[in-house]
């Protein structure tokens, strides 16, 4: 309420109630209430209704994801010209690029690393993404695994996933294995990290534990009703 009677008090009641209506607007009430400038306090709105309009954008992206990669990249487009700040943009954009425009991806990570070095290690995760999918840069990939073990549980728990697809990429399953464990325990309802968790079990024999990862991957896919399931559905039906 004090934020809506202060914007109808700076730009009038109809640009106000308007304005108000047309982004969904994050506040911090703390920090409004030390700003005395009625401009400073427009400029802090027009900020955060950027900001709220790029993650309505971003998760409109996110959903596309798997499905059209086209269509994800022009929406991250659209999000960094709305904010040229906006890091999960960037690397979600240069993520969604076509597998043989990697060297583009990497040449996008170095440069990412340049402009937002406070995101470092969300943007040497983005590369470790990628060097995983290149056969010819292993030893760059081993390098760079090395380097990311050194950091804390907590600093890594998001990336779990790709830990582990790294790992499988360097035959080495147990690790594979650990880290597809740890992203299951966060994420118990993602079928496709029990379906390379059970293609690692079966690659070093232990059957029983990779048929019970594969059985999971199929019930989980199945319950879920998308509508895009199938190629997942028989890709574990596949493997099981």
């Amino acid at each position: 309420k004090e934020v809506c009677r202060k914007l109808i008090e700076c730009i009038g009641i109809k640009q106000g109630i308007e304005s108000m209506n047309r982004f969904p607007i994050k506040i911090n009430k703390s920090e409004i209430q030390k700003i005395d400038n009625l401009l400073e306090f427009c400029n802090e709105i027009i900020d955060n209704s950027t900001t709220a309009k790029c993650d309505i954008l971003y998760h409109k992206a996110h959903s596309y994801c798997g499905m059209d990669c086209n269509k994800t990249f022009e929406i991250c487009e659209e999000i960094i010209k709305l904010n040229p700040q906006y890091i999960k943009a960037h690397i979600k954009r240069t993520k969604c690029r076509k597998r043989k425009d990697s060297i583009v991806q990497l040449t996008e990570c170095e440069n990412l690393l340049t402009k937002f070095p406070n995101h470092s290690i969300e943007i040497k995760f983005l590369r470790l993404s990628i060097l995983s999918k290149i056969e010819d840069r292993k030893e760059e990939l081993r390098i760079l695994l090395n380097e990311l073990l050194k950091l804390t549980d907590l600093e890594v728990e998001n990336n779990y996933g790709e830990l582990a697809y790294g790992f499988d990429k360097l035959n080495m399953h147990d690790k594979s294995i650990e880290y597809y464990s740890k992203y299951i325990y966060k994420n118990p309802k993602e079928d496709f990290a029990y379906n390379n968790r059970g293609v690692q079990y079966e690659k070093i024999g232990q059957y029983e534990n990779a048929i019970k990862d594969l059985k999971k991957s199929i019930e989980i896919i199945e319950l879920s009703k998308r509508r895009d399931y199938e190629e997942d559905l028989n890709r574990s039906k596949r493997n099981l």
